[in-house]
Protein backbone atom coordinates (compact mmCIF):
# COMPACT_ATOMS: atom_id res chain seq x y z
CA UNK A 1 0.00 0.00 0.00
CA UNK A 2 2.98 2.72 1.28
CA UNK A 3 4.82 1.71 -2.04
CA UNK A 4 1.79 2.10 -4.38
CA UNK A 5 1.26 5.60 -2.41
CA UNK A 6 4.70 6.43 -2.97
CA UNK A 7 4.71 5.99 -6.73
CA UNK A 8 1.19 7.91 -7.18
CA UNK A 9 2.84 10.81 -5.61
CA UNK A 10 6.08 10.37 -7.37
CA UNK A 11 4.24 11.04 -10.79
CA UNK A 12 1.69 13.36 -9.98
CA UNK A 13 4.27 15.79 -8.39
CA UNK A 14 6.19 15.79 -11.50
CA UNK A 15 3.14 17.20 -13.45
CA UNK A 16 3.11 20.09 -11.03
CA UNK A 17 6.50 20.82 -11.03
CA UNK A 18 7.65 21.08 -15.13
CA UNK A 19 5.44 21.23 -18.38
CA UNK A 20 4.18 18.30 -19.82
CA UNK A 21 6.36 17.12 -22.39
CA UNK A 22 6.81 14.17 -25.16
CA UNK A 23 8.03 11.23 -22.80
CA UNK A 24 5.76 12.40 -20.00
CA UNK A 25 2.90 12.09 -22.32
CA UNK A 26 3.64 9.15 -23.31
CA UNK A 27 3.68 7.83 -19.86
CA UNK A 28 0.55 9.46 -19.14
CA UNK A 29 -0.99 7.44 -21.78
CA UNK A 30 -0.23 3.89 -20.03
CA UNK A 31 -3.66 1.94 -19.12
CA UNK A 32 -3.03 2.15 -15.27
CA UNK A 33 -2.50 6.10 -15.29
CA UNK A 34 -4.84 6.98 -17.54
CA UNK A 35 -7.60 4.94 -15.84
CA UNK A 36 -6.69 6.86 -12.76
CA UNK A 37 -6.58 10.28 -13.85
CA UNK A 38 -10.08 9.37 -15.63
CA UNK A 39 -11.56 8.16 -12.43
CA UNK A 40 -10.41 11.90 -10.89
CA UNK A 41 -11.78 14.13 -13.49
CA UNK A 42 -13.66 12.52 -16.54
CA UNK A 43 -12.42 14.02 -19.60
CA UNK A 44 -8.84 13.53 -19.04
CA UNK A 45 -8.53 10.37 -21.35
CA UNK A 46 -10.18 11.97 -24.14
CA UNK A 47 -7.96 15.15 -23.49
CA UNK A 48 -4.75 13.27 -23.29
CA UNK A 49 -5.88 11.59 -26.54
CA UNK A 50 -6.12 14.32 -28.59
CA UNK A 51 -3.21 15.87 -27.61
CA UNK A 52 -1.46 12.61 -28.61
CA UNK A 53 -2.93 13.05 -31.98
CA UNK A 54 -1.39 16.30 -32.29
CA UNK A 55 1.69 16.61 -30.49
CA UNK A 56 3.07 20.13 -30.80
CA UNK A 57 0.17 22.02 -30.60
CA UNK A 58 -1.47 20.00 -27.81
CA UNK A 59 1.96 20.36 -25.80
CA UNK A 60 2.15 23.78 -26.25
CA UNK A 61 -1.17 24.37 -24.84
CA UNK A 62 -0.58 22.19 -22.00
CA UNK A 63 2.47 24.55 -21.33
CA UNK A 64 0.28 27.73 -21.51
CA UNK A 65 -1.97 25.78 -18.68
CA UNK A 66 1.03 24.92 -16.25
CA UNK A 67 2.67 28.21 -16.57
CA UNK A 68 -0.93 30.09 -15.76
CA UNK A 69 -1.58 27.61 -13.13
CA UNK A 70 1.79 27.75 -11.31
CA UNK A 71 4.38 30.04 -12.71
CA UNK A 72 1.94 33.41 -12.82
CA UNK A 73 -0.77 32.85 -10.82
CA UNK A 74 -0.30 33.56 -7.12
CA UNK A 75 -4.11 32.56 -6.01
CA UNK A 76 -2.64 28.41 -6.95
CA UNK A 77 1.14 29.03 -5.94
CA UNK A 78 2.01 25.46 -5.32
CA UNK A 79 4.44 26.71 -2.15
CA UNK A 80 3.28 26.29 1.38
CA UNK A 81 4.88 29.25 2.62
CA UNK A 82 2.49 31.14 0.56
CA UNK A 83 -0.18 29.45 2.00
CA UNK A 84 0.68 30.07 5.33
CA UNK A 85 -1.48 32.66 6.45
CA UNK A 86 -5.16 32.32 8.32
CA UNK A 87 -6.49 33.81 4.94
CA UNK A 88 -5.57 30.82 3.20
CA UNK A 89 -8.41 29.19 5.00
CA UNK A 90 -11.01 31.05 2.77
CA UNK A 91 -9.14 29.95 -0.35
CA UNK A 92 -7.12 33.11 -1.02
CA UNK A 93 -3.07 33.74 -0.60
CA UNK A 94 -1.72 36.00 1.91
CA UNK A 95 1.53 37.20 2.77
CA UNK A 96 3.95 34.56 4.37
CA UNK A 97 4.74 34.87 7.94
CA UNK A 98 8.43 35.09 7.59
CA UNK A 99 9.06 32.99 11.35
CA UNK A 100 6.71 30.08 10.28
CA UNK A 101 8.08 29.93 6.85
CA UNK A 102 11.39 29.77 7.69
CA UNK A 103 10.66 27.33 10.65
CA UNK A 104 8.62 25.29 8.16
CA UNK A 105 11.65 24.97 5.89
CA UNK A 106 14.00 24.22 8.33
CA UNK A 107 11.79 21.60 9.81
CA UNK A 108 11.63 19.90 5.93
CA UNK A 109 15.44 20.13 5.31
CA UNK A 110 15.61 18.21 8.45
CA UNK A 111 13.00 15.49 7.06
CA UNK A 112 14.74 15.43 3.91
CA UNK A 113 18.46 14.73 5.77
CA UNK A 114 16.10 12.14 7.67
CA UNK A 115 14.81 10.25 4.84
CA UNK A 116 18.19 10.08 2.65
CA UNK A 117 16.64 13.03 0.35
CA UNK A 118 18.87 15.59 -1.54
CA UNK A 119 18.73 18.62 -0.68
CA UNK A 120 21.28 20.11 -2.70
CA UNK A 121 19.04 21.16 -6.33
CA UNK A 122 19.43 17.53 -7.83
CA UNK A 123 16.25 16.30 -9.41
CA UNK A 124 14.50 19.39 -8.37
CA UNK A 125 16.28 21.80 -9.84
CA UNK A 126 16.18 25.28 -8.17
CA UNK A 127 12.60 24.67 -7.19
CA UNK A 128 11.93 25.82 -3.10
CA UNK A 129 11.84 22.95 -0.57
CA UNK A 130 7.92 24.11 0.48
CA UNK A 131 6.70 23.22 -3.22
CA UNK A 132 3.99 20.76 -3.51
CA UNK A 133 6.38 18.58 -5.79
CA UNK A 134 9.28 18.35 -3.37
CA UNK A 135 6.99 17.79 -0.62
CA UNK A 136 5.08 15.14 -2.56
CA UNK A 137 8.39 13.51 -2.99
CA UNK A 138 9.56 13.64 1.05
CA UNK A 139 6.39 11.98 1.82
CA UNK A 140 7.28 9.55 -1.02
CA UNK A 141 10.63 9.05 -0.01
CA UNK A 142 9.21 8.31 3.70
CA UNK A 143 6.52 5.85 2.80
CA UNK A 144 9.55 3.40 1.18
CA UNK A 145 10.98 3.44 4.71
CA UNK A 146 8.78 1.04 6.17
CA UNK A 147 6.54 1.97 9.29
CA UNK A 148 8.92 4.15 10.48
CA UNK A 149 8.62 5.68 7.30
CA UNK A 150 4.87 6.03 7.59
CA UNK A 151 4.88 7.81 10.90
CA UNK A 152 7.15 10.19 9.56
CA UNK A 153 4.87 11.21 6.44
CA UNK A 154 1.82 11.54 8.88
CA UNK A 155 3.94 14.21 10.85
CA UNK A 156 4.71 15.94 7.60
CA UNK A 157 1.11 16.06 6.29
CA UNK A 158 0.32 17.54 9.61
CA UNK A 159 3.48 20.57 9.77
CA UNK A 160 3.95 20.61 5.81
CA UNK A 161 0.71 20.00 4.29
CA UNK A 162 -2.25 22.38 5.94
CA UNK A 163 -3.03 23.83 3.12
CA UNK A 164 -3.41 21.12 0.24
CA UNK A 165 -6.89 21.07 0.57
CA UNK A 166 -7.12 24.68 -0.45
CA UNK A 167 -4.94 24.49 -3.35
CA UNK A 168 -6.89 21.92 -4.54
CA UNK A 169 -10.01 23.87 -4.29
CA UNK A 170 -7.65 27.53 -6.00
CA UNK A 171 -6.62 25.36 -8.67
CA UNK A 172 -9.61 23.14 -9.79
CA UNK A 173 -11.37 25.96 -9.59
CA UNK A 174 -9.02 28.26 -12.38
CA UNK A 175 -8.56 25.66 -14.95
CA UNK A 176 -10.66 23.34 -17.33
CA UNK A 177 -7.69 21.50 -18.17
CA UNK A 178 -9.00 17.88 -17.24
CA UNK A 179 -4.95 16.51 -16.45
CA UNK A 180 -4.84 19.65 -14.01
CA UNK A 181 -7.36 18.97 -11.82
CA UNK A 182 -7.16 15.82 -12.10
CA UNK A 183 -3.16 15.71 -11.12
CA UNK A 184 -4.08 18.39 -8.37
CA UNK A 185 -6.95 15.94 -7.07
CA UNK A 186 -4.91 12.87 -7.28
CA UNK A 187 -1.76 14.03 -5.30
CA UNK A 188 -3.34 16.02 -2.95
CA UNK A 189 -5.95 13.33 -1.96
CA UNK A 190 -2.90 11.13 -1.82
CA UNK A 191 -0.97 13.83 1.05
CA UNK A 192 -4.23 14.13 3.00
CA UNK A 193 -4.77 10.50 3.12
CA UNK A 194 -1.65 9.51 4.39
Amino acid sequence: MNKARAQLLEITARLLIREVDALALKALLEPQFLDALEAYEPGTRRYLESVAGAPEAGLEGMAVDFCALFLTNSATAPYASAWSTTSAQAGSVGEPRAATTEQMLKAIEGWMREVGMEIAPGEWGNVPRDHVAVLAGLVAHALHAGPTGAMLAKEINQHALFWVDDFKVAVCSRTENPLYRASVRMLCDALVDL
